[in-house]
């Protein structure tokens, strides 16, 4: 399942890194997003080996995005489509829940337990590994999750 396959909202807004690190950001899972607590208007993302500080390109969706992150729901996010002038798009989806809890999946090729998130929509639920960037859609059944 590709990120854009999951049933949720998607909030799409292009941001530019604002701390001064030399490298760009690059395409690739996110794993949480919250407003700075230390700088106006600006977001820390938490990537798989750092945190980052962005802020939106246009000033109106600083609002929309701390209104979205304010409600508490459950997220997945990811970065994607780097431009030239440096900024990218972060990616959110939205859901109806909040998270229910850290799971873990055993790839049984490779013998080896992987993290990964499990949120809820509802009636379904939608995992995401970040090792393998990818994403899977559970239907819940009697508290427990099948395929």
């Amino acid at each position: 399942m590709n990120f854009r396959d999951i049933p949720a909202d998607v909030l799409n807004i292009r941001v530019k890194q604002t701390d001064n690190a030399s490298a760009r950001l690059q395409e690739q899972p996110v794993l949480s997003v919250h407003a700075s607590l230390t700088r106006h208007d600006e977001f820390e993302i938490r990537l798989k080996r750092s945190v980052v500080l962005v802020k939106p390109v246009v000033n109106n969706d600083i609002r929309r995005l701390n209104s979205e992150l304010a409600s508490g729901r459950a997220i997945l996010a990811q970065l994607a489509n780097p431009a030239v002038d440096g900024s990218i798009e972060l990616q959110i989806a939205f859901f109806a829940g909040e998270l229910l809890e850290m799971v873990r999946s055993m790839s049984a090729s490779m013998g080896m337990w992987k993290r990964g998130w499990l949120k809820s929509t509802g009636t379904r639920a939608i995992a995401f590994m970040p090792e393998w960037r990818s994403f899977a859609a559970y239907t819940t059944v009697e508290s427990s999750f099948s395929s």
